[in-house]
């Protein structure tokens, strides 16, 4: 998912938004990750509300190629 992230510095004021601009509602955390020579990784955490949200994941390998195949443990697959 393409996420817009604008933080003050405080908990209160990390605005979360969809590439529309639209705020996403609900985000109680977000977590950065980055280890050596890896792309950094984000985790949002959501409270669990009544909500639909339609979004785009876009996964990308570590060398920067998109991934459109993902081949599961049980052999099964998804193309995108």
């Amino acid at each position: 998912m393409k996420v817009n992230i604008v933080a003050d510095g405080t908990k209160r004021g990390t605005i979360v938004r969809d590439v529309a601009g639209n705020p996403i509602e609900g985000i109680t955390e977000i977590i950065f990750k980055h280890q050596g020579g890896g792309s950094p990784e984000i985790e949002l955490g959501l409270v669990l509300i009544p909500a639909v949200i339609d979004g785009e994941a876009v996964v990308y390998g570590p060398n920067g190629k998109l991934i459109s195949k993902i081949i599961y443990k049980d052999g099964s697959e998804s193309v995108y």
